[in-house]
């Protein structure tokens, strides 16, 4: 209770207690006045069990069929004491409180103690338990129908105090809808074993058999004498079905949309939304299908057969399918909920971009249940290297509520679309990305998707967010617009890092531009020996830019006046386009909205430093390497040698870094003898 604040009393002589009799009337709910347990003598006397007028916030609710049923159901009480609730009545009324002191804050529309939601500011607390006991006391009220003693009561309670409405969302058990229902139905109806003598389900075995059926390139009549093949080895009372229209029928409820966008040729558009019924591209001019000359005039006239199609999946409905299922919907709170058995990082949601990002949003992306996707691209040839080049884009939508070990598995990571090819989409990707953005704009948006929790029996707001992405540094240079070429390949730095010209090597290299990022009087900044010849650094350390300042060089970038990109490319800036990621509308706010992917990270500088050190082939100590030294660094011991002697060529000195002769035969043999410890033999000789 706040201080100064004096106690109400609930007494029928009192004001609030006059009031409340008024007010509320349950005369339902009781099948006589004597099965009311008397109060006990120092506390107030209860509102008396008479048929006041109805308060017109509460006769709505005694009004509907929903009412009347519990009124039939509480005069039946002897008979059928655990008569359910009813459904609209739940979703209607909020739920009772659970300790003494709690109330109705109009400001957060929720039930909170009066001491954390608003400490008694806009209103006083009210004691009410003991009201209610003696509301809900008595043999003939059943523990459901007290419940519906306590909700109509403390309805009653809230418009003393309140001037708004009682949320319509206020549920605490609701049924699926006919849509998760039917997919309920027909999952449990598949899980049926085939036949009693086998643990193998229906819907395993349609499953194996579809696979086979598209691994096979098997037609429709072929499949049906396999299904009559193999069902007559089956016993009798089998369960798999009689042909392809009785599998493709059970399969049909378990099924995700798809689609099939069509796109431009060239990759300029897609022929969507407001471009539906478009037949050319309005940028390029191409043909949207296929063009024959069918009257042999010589004149091209369109087909039906579409020359580029997108073939999309739409994500949410998938995210939606994780919480259908009670063990994968518990396991989606994990990222707020999980127990962590360190204190170091080991899930995405340790790190500050998660933790600032829900700081940014606590209502939305703070739900346990708001879900966080990353995407992860990368081109590939489905043909095999040996075949024609063609070059093929999945695009992977991972969500990262998951666990550790359960978030990377492949079956947790959704194929959401499949660029087509044969041509590397180049920044076209930004066009092919549209129906995936769309989606995550529709998920944040709002309220979000509604979905259904298996886990907790009830729908709620589920809000999708990205968090970040995951490829190599060519599909980053896509993602995020950026050429990864040139004198600022670095999509993080930027110009903060000029990278400089090898006349012998023939590229770019950041060799001593990483001291500027070292403490102001860190020794290596003024070290003119082991780095670039007498240079010192002498600069502050750069600042990252913000995702503010990123989109307003953005939106300040003007168009070539060719129609090819941005004036000043290259000389002020290497933006190739503006990526559709942006139209999120917090997509300036995450801290890392690209991560590299750390195979090709390990697997390059790994493969450079191994070839250096033993000096192979590959070695990044070459010739070429030493003149380049030479002319940028003061390291004489390193130069390349003139000949001399009877010596005819220019002869590269022993490095420090690289191996001698005897060193790498101590290394290989050891991985020799590693190699055979790790097989459990033993070396031959």
């Amino acid at each position: 209770m706040p201080h100064g604040k004096a106690p109400i009393a609930h007494g029928k002589d009192s004001p609030h207690g006059k009031a409340l009799c008024q007010r509320v009337e349950l005369p339902f709910l009781f099948s006589t006045p004597t099965a009311v347990a008397p109060p006990p003598p120092d506390s107030p006397t209860p509102p008396p069990l008479t048929s006041p007028p109805v308060p017109s916030r509460v006769a709505p609710l005694l009004l509907q069929p929903a009412v009347q049923e519990a009124g039939r159901a509480a005069r039946l009480a002897p008979r059928r004491a655990a008569t359910p609730l009813p459904r609209l009545l739940q979703l209607r009324l909020p739920p009772p409180p659970l300790s003494r002191r709690h109330c109705y804050c109009p400001r957060l529309l929720s039930r909170r103690p009066a001491t954390s939601c608003c400490s008694g500011r806009h209103h006083p607390p009210l004691h009410v338990k003991d009201d209610v006991s003696r509301w809900t006391q008595g043999p003939a009220l059943s523990g459901c129908l007290r419940s519906v003693a306590q909700r109509v009561f403390f309805a009653g309670c809230r418009s003393r105090f309140e001037e708004v409405e009682t949320p319509q969302d206020a549920e605490t058990s609701e049924d699926p809808e006919e849509n998760t229902k039917e997919y309920y139905e027909a999952l449990f109806a598949s899980q049926k074993p085939l036949h009693e003598n086998t643990e193998v389900t229906q819907l395993d075995a349609i499953a194996r058999l579809m696979a086979l059926k598209c691994h096979r390139n098997l037609c429709r009549d072929g499949f049906d004498e396999l299904l009559v093949i193999v069902g007559s080895l089956l016993p009798k009372g089998h369960l798999l079905p009689q042909n392809f229209y009785y599998s493709t029928k059970l399969l049909s409820d378990l099924k995700m949309s798809s689609q099939q966008i069509h796109a431009c040729p060239k990759g300029c558009m897609l022929f969507r939304e407001e471009h539906a019924d478009t037949n050319y591209c309005i940028k390029c001019n191409s043909s949207r299908y296929f063009e024959v000359d069918r009257n042999g005039d010589g004149q091209k006239r369109q087909t039906t057969v579409a020359k580029n199609i997108l073939r999309y999946l739409p994500v949410l409905p998938r995210i939606q399918r994780l919480f259908m299922t009670e063990d994968t919907a518990q396991q989606m709170r994990w990222a707020v909920e999980g127990n962590r058995y360190t204190d170091k990082m080991i899930h995405p949601s340790d790190g500050t971009a998660w933790k600032n990002f829900v700081k940014k949003f606590p209502l939305k992306a703070g739900d346990p249940r708001s879900v966080a996707v990353a995407i992860s691209t990368d081109g590939f040839n489905p043909y095999g290297m040996s075949a024609a080049v063609y070059s093929c884009w999945p695009v992977f939508v991972i969500p990262m509520n998951l666990p550790p070990g359960v978030c990377m598995r492949s079956e947790n990571m959704f194929v959401s679309m499949i660029i087509p090819g044969p041509k590397y989409p180049g920044k076209n990707m930004n066009v092919y990305l549209e129906p995936l953005v769309d989606d995550l704009v529709r998920g944040w948006e709002g309220r979000g998707i509604r979905t259904y929790d298996a886990s907790k029996k009830e729908y709620f707001d589920m809000y999708v967010w990205y968090h970040t992405s995951l490829h190599d540094l060519p599909a980053r240079a896509l993602f995020c617009g950026w050429c990864t070429h040139g004198k600022w390949p670095c999509p993080q730095c930027r110009q903060a890092v000029t990278f400089f010209w090898l006349n012998k090597g023939g590229k770019y290299s950041c060799f001593d531009e990483a001291r500027q990022f070292l403490e102001r009087r860190h020794a290596y900044r003024s070290d003119v020996k082991s780095f670039k010849k007498g240079r010192v650094v002498r600069g502050p350390k750069p600042i990252p830019k913000t995702g503010t300042e990123i989109k307003a060089e953005l939106d300040a970038l003007k168009p070539s006046p060719d129609g090819n990109g941005f004036l000043g490319y290259g000389e002020t800036h290497q933006w190739t386009h503006k990526p559709c990621l942006w139209k999120l509308p917090y997509f300036e706010f995450l801290e890392l909205p690209h991560n590299i992917d750390v195979m090709h990270t390990e697997k390059n500088i790994s493969e450079a430093i191994w070839s250096t050190i033993v000096d192979t082939e590959k070695t990044k100590d070459n010739i070429k390497a030493r003149i380049d030294q030479e002319m940028w660094c003061d390291r004489p011991e390193l130069n390349m040698q003139p000949p001399h002697g009877a010596k005819k060529t220019w002869t590269k000195p022993h490095a420090p870094f690289c191996l001698t002769k005897a060193q790498k035969r101590e290394v290989f043999q050891w991985m020799k003898d590693s190699l055979f410890f790790l097989m459990g033999s033993q070396p031959t000789g």
